[in-house]
């Protein structure tokens, strides 16, 4: 009867251990297939609720600089500000938002956009902790959603001919429309001329022009429409326009602008000849590499380099000047350096650190190595890290080598709490909990007992090596794969397959110990795949729980 016992207990501890094995297997298999996005916020998610429970303090990584990306959109919708930080990694990520005109543009603490009406609006995002470190960009609301509106009208019902003035478009409901909305057509070249806001009247008299509107403004769920009906644009006579005929340039056409500084174009012009000529009605053409449009005929600086502006106007189509834009970035009082503070000694992994002035990036630095193992480029990639070890990093002002700037990074296993929780509990746990099922399945299931050792062993690294499989980019977006992840996964298996087998010499010393040895060998004897399936009442099962214990006590009493 004993033994039937314990064979029915080691049975359940056999197909239990098989069970989980399978059922912890597939959960690894479905976490290491998921898209690296929502696995990295289920593992932030975690780690947040860790160090809330145990109060964890985590080492902050400042935030050298945020960005800000621009949005269009309409009357009504709202948008999430997407808010990008550098270095990515940074912990410092509490910011603010405001907007220079919340009358267009509403925006509250948590980045939420709103649009209230057609304009363009000013929303800018700074750090909590530190104000400075703020990036601005401009949020246009074109007006009414495609959808709901029905006709269009001018906004101004005349225009003097000569004048670039504002124009505006209303719908049925008479609210204000952007042109930029819209796609002038079918008009009088020679009358009229449209830009991104304006329009140029040429010449006094009626025209007509048909507009349509353009596809692929704000979040896209709209018809592009075209409405047939012409619009009739009232030009009225201009006794005070005189058409220009010269130009004349400021500073003789050469305009140095600071990288990041702001420009308005129209003071490329310092004169318009003849006297009484209005500076209205030019438009600026240039390659947009060099200087960025903001708003209207403003620009900032983008990029080192020289730009060459066209300046011309519809009101006399000879008259054409070109001007150059000498975008320079002055030499720095200063260099400080933003990327990672803490870096994995991965072999494929890189980190980009970048040199900054007093106010903006320098590229004009030469990057080494001051101690610690590691390469960096010229773009200032880092790579070649090893565990435990610090790097030190300095970046050289090539104008003078006197001024430079050290940056200390510590390499780690894990970047930050958040990745140390994930690979804790998505790798070494996990594979802890299944080397230990792997364990207690083979040496319950397979004979001899002796090959449940190297098979656990196998199995744990053939898990290992599918999950992070699973993790390749082509397989799963968003994830990859490492021969570190592969060992931490392994090292969790071995650890599991240890402490399993520990605990079961531990329980067979005791049964070994105690007055139920023999019935509890010929039960763990009995024990294997084939014989945990079957009905204790099966004839071969029960031959084999009332034979003699082990086949090895059955030789030797046979020797003697």
């Amino acid at each position: 009867m004993k033994t039937k016992n314990f064979f029915n207990f080691l049975r359940v501890v056999a197909i239990s251990a098989l069970v989980c094995t399978i059922i912890v297997t597939l959960i690894m298999m479905v976490y290491s297939a998921t898209p690296g996005e929502k696995s990295a916020q289920q593992s932030n998610q975690v780690a947040e609720d860790i160090k809330d429970v145990f109060d964890v303090e985590e080492e902050k990584v400042e935030s050298a600089r945020v960005q800000l990306s621009e949005v269009k959109g309409f009357i009504g919708e709202t948008y999430k500000m997407t808010t990008k930080y550098f270095p990515e990694s940074t912990t410092d990520k509490e910011v603010t938002y405001s907007s220079a005109n919340p009358n267009i543009v509403e925006v509250n603490d948590a980045g939420e956009l709103t649009f209230k009406a057609t304009g363009i609006a000013k929303v800018t995002v700074a750090l909590k902790n530190n104000p400075s470190v703020k990036h601005s960009a401009s949020m246009t609301c074109f007006g009414t959603h495609p959808n709901k509106i029905t006709s269009i009208s001018p906004w101004n019902e005349s225009y003097k001919a000569g004048t670039t003035q504002s124009f505006f478009l209303k719908d049925q409901n008479g609210t204000q429309l952007l042109l930029s909305m819209f796609q002038p057509t079918g008009y009088d070249t020679t009358a009229l001329s449209f830009t991104a806001s304006n329009i140029m009247p040429l010449r006094e008299g009626k025209s007509s022009a048909k507009f349509s509107i353009k596809s692929g403004l704000g979040k896209k769920d709209y018809t592009a429409k075209t409405f047939e009906n012409a619009l009739t644009i009232n030009v009225a006579p201009n006794p005070n326009y005189k058409q220009p005929t010269e130009l004349v340039l400021a500073n003789d056409g050469v305009y140095d602008l600071k990288l990041g500084d702001e420009f308005f174009l129209p003071d490329l012009i310092k004169e318009v000849l003849p006297a009484g000529a209005s500076k209205d009605g030019f438009s600026y053409s240039y390659k947009a590499e060099i200087v960025k449009q903001l708003t209207g005929a403003k620009v900032s600086g983008q990029q080192v380099g020289s730009v060459q502006v066209k300046i011309y106007t519809k009101y006399n189509p000879t008259l054409v000047q070109y001007a150059t834009i000498n975008v320079f970035n002055p030499p720095p009082s200063k260099l400080s350096v933003t990327g990672v503070t803490n870096a994995r000694a991965q072999y494929d992994k890189t980190y980009d650190l970048k040199a900054f002035g007093d106010d903006n990036y320098v590229d004009d630095v030469t990057w080494s190595i001051v101690s610690g193992p590691g390469t960096i480029s010229e773009d200032g990639k880092l790579s070649g890290l090893k565990l435990w070890k610090k790097v030190t990093v300095r970046a050289t002002y090539n104008d003078d080598p006197t001024l430079y700037t050290d940056y200390q990074i510590k390499v780690v296993m894990y970047e930050n709490f958040a990745s140390s929780i994930r690979k804790l509990i998505g790798h070494f746990l996990l594979f802890a909990v299944i080397g230990f099922g792997l364990a207690y399945t083979y040496v319950f299931m397979i004979k001899p007992r002796a090959l449940s050792v190297p098979l656990a062993i196998a199995s744990g690294f053939g898990l290992s090596v599918v999950s992070e499989a699973l993790q390749l980019p082509a397989v799963t977006t968003g994830r990859y794969a490492a021969w570190s992840d592969v060992f931490i996964d392994f090292f969790g298996s071995l650890l599991g397959i240890v402490v399993a087998f520990a605990l079961f010499l531990l329980i067979m010393f005791f049964f070994k110990l105690s007055r139920s040895r023999k019935e509890f060998d010929k039960a763990f004897n009995a024990v294997s795949l084939f014989t945990v399936f079957r009905s204790t009442d099966s004839p071969k099962l029960q031959q084999k729980l009332a034979s003699d214990a082990a086949p090895a006590r059955k030789n030797k009493s046979k020797r003697s």
